[in-house]
């Protein structure tokens, strides 16, 4: 009875313990998440418009190829019942789906040592917290959960919580897949009822996912293998996993990545398990060669481009090296090289890509915009930045439905919408529609400067703010009426660049948008009068903060 109560204890206080470790390094690794809550990537150009117009049936459309059902439980349950509230509704469920994840991985009876050391690990790998706090990304997470169920104690138990993780995070994530032989080799190996039952729930679940993979042409095939290939690889998801990204010079990324091949190799060889050593080898191969075959391995990097795709294989050289110190009969040597690696990795997790933030985007406020369009451009969030978020066109019911009845300052909503931009919209596709140049003029300015290109769209001719520099200033007042579509380019920055709009006594004020390239901000808000003026102002003095507007080269000077 005793030792029962003790390991029931035990089994709660490293539940605590996650919990908290998982709370804590989501908020010091990716707290603007929660801070500032946004629609990410797919959530916003698939997720929600989808689910908006079909319901509950998405839960098995796939996104990008494959089945991600806990990314749609997570939106789909914020739509269903917090709407306006979705985005930060969306964060926090998959705050509170990490957490579960950390806690699951400290206290699932696995043939894993230091099992709370494991949860910890995830949360300190040296990459971009690209994955943490982000509905979208919660699948990733999911996958962790798959990671595990091969490595069950040897008994035959548990089996309600194993098959419901399974279902759920097997139709979550195309790892699925990759552990379908360790699956098939347990039960080989132990014949037990319920590891009968996980097996054919597992191979059910990754026929769905691979037949989704390839009736949707998302399968890049297997990857070349040359010496070329093999190199980068050592370098990118084994030097820079103790490396700093400002210490690649000649050979150092191979050197150092050959110490820690050789580091995982000895862990892998002390481990006592035999079948926890072969699995972990091939969990971490099979995860890296998943990462190769997916995207050009020359491109990605676990702090600037993909930092996605190190997720897992970082996960396992953890798990691998923490395994190797909880091994009783290893030599002690060898136990001080294991945390040595993990002692690099964990400074190198402190550097540049340790946290990472994000503009706000003002979804809802966008919204609520949007109820005044027939379409309206909805910025969804990529990377972050001002300049890189991705338009997609929702109707004013869509909007409707995530408005429901909340308020909202008129004084506050955007006049315009981005009809188009070459670079940024979600689906791809659209040119510039034309311009209507006999529809506004220009009726005063204080700058007579260009953009940085000095150039634009055939037909018209940049007037902005830039005159020598980014530190330019000046403002530009165009007289319109509504529905004119402007001609609109910009710097990155867009930090101190504002429109101004007058007319019928109404006054609508914010920031104007970044686009990098030429785009074209449409003023067709019903709440605008039939003609107002525009006055659109530059005064910051950074780099990359300047605007231009493209005007008929007919007619370059104001009109008075």
């Amino acid at each position: 009875m005793r030792i029962k109560l003790a390991v029931e204890i035990r089994v709660l206080v490293s539940a605590l313990l996650a919990a908290c470790f998982a709370f804590a390094f989501l908020y010091l690794r990716r707290g603007s998440t929660l801070a500032s809550p946004q629609v990410w990537s797919e959530d916003g150009y698939y997720i929600v418009p989808q689910f908006l117009t079909d319901g509950w049936s998405t839960m098995l459309v796939p996104v990008q190829g494959y089945l991600i059902s806990v990314s749609r439980l997570i939106s789909n349950s914020a739509l269903t019942f917090t709407p306006t509230g979705y985005p930060f509704m969306t964060t926090l469920l998959a705050w509170l789906f990490t957490a579960a994840i950390a806690v699951f991985i400290a206290t699932a009876p696995t043939l894993l040592k230091g099992r709370i050391w494991l949860s910890l690990a995830c949360f300190l790998i040296p990459a971009d917290p690209e994955t943490f706090g982000t509905p979208l990304y919660s699948f990733w997470w999911a996958g962790l959960v798959l990671l595990l169920l091969p490595f069950w104690e040897r008994k035959d138990r548990y089996l309600l919580l194993r098959l419901g993780a399974l279902l759920l995070c097997g139709l979550s994530s195309p790892l699925i897949v990759l552990i379908s032989p360790l699956m098939v080799f347990r039960y080989v190996a132990l014949k037990y009822r319920s590891d009968l039952v996980l097996l054919v729930v597992t191979l059910m679940c990754a026929v769905v996912q691979i037949w989704l993979i390839l009736s949707n042409g998302k399968s890049n095939g297997a990857p070349e293998i040359s010496w070329t290939t093999m190199r980068v690889v050592v370098d990118k998801f084994f030097g820079l996993f103790v490396v700093d990204v400002g210490y690649q010079l000649d050979n150092v990324l191979w050197l150092f990545g050959l110490m820690v091949i050789a580091a995982i190799s000895c862990a892998l060889w002390v481990i006592r398990d035999r079948w926890v050593s072969i699995s972990l080898l091939y969990v971490l191969l099979g995860t890296v060669g998943l990462s190769v075959a997916r995207v050009d391995i020359e491109i990605i990097h676990p702090v600037f481009a993909g930092p996605r795709y190190f997720f897992y294989p970082y996960i396992i050289l953890t798990w691998i090296l923490i395994q190797g110190i909880g091994q009783p009969k290893a030599p002690v040597f060898m136990k001080g090289v294991f945390l040595l690696v993990l002692l690099g990795a964990l400074a190198n997790a402190l550097g540049s890509g340790w946290s990472r933030t994000h503009h706000n985007a003002d979804w809802s406020l966008h919204v609520a915009s949007c109820l005044h369009f027939q379409d309206y451009a909805m910025p969804v969030q990529t990377s972050g930045d001002r300049g890189s978020v991705c338009l997609k066109e929702y109707s004013a019911d869509i909007c409707g439905e995530l408005m429901g009845n909340a308020n909202v300052d008129l004084a506050e909503l955007y006049p315009y919408t981005i009809r188009s931009d070459t670079t940024s919209l979600c689906d791809g596709s659209p040119a510039i529609p034309e311009v209507e140049a006999n529809r506004f003029r220009v009726v005063s300015q204080d700058i007579n400067g260009s953009n940085h290109q000095r150039s634009a769209p055939d037909g018209f001719k940049p007037l902005g703010s830039v005159v020598t520099g980014d530190a330019d200033v000046g403002s530009i007042t165009v007289l319109m009426s509504k529905g004119t579509n402007l001609l609109f380019n910009s710097g990155p920055a867009g930090k101190n660049q504002r429109y101004y709009v007058e007319g019928d006594g109404h006054t609508y004020a914010g920031r104007l948008p970044v686009c990098v390239e030429w785009c074209v901000l449409e003023f067709s808000s019903d709440l605008l009068p039939a003609e107002f003026t525009v006055k659109l102002s530059d005064q910051g003095k950074g780099w990359g903060e300047w605007f231009a507007i493209g005007v008929p080269e007919s007619r370059r000077e104001p009109i008075q």
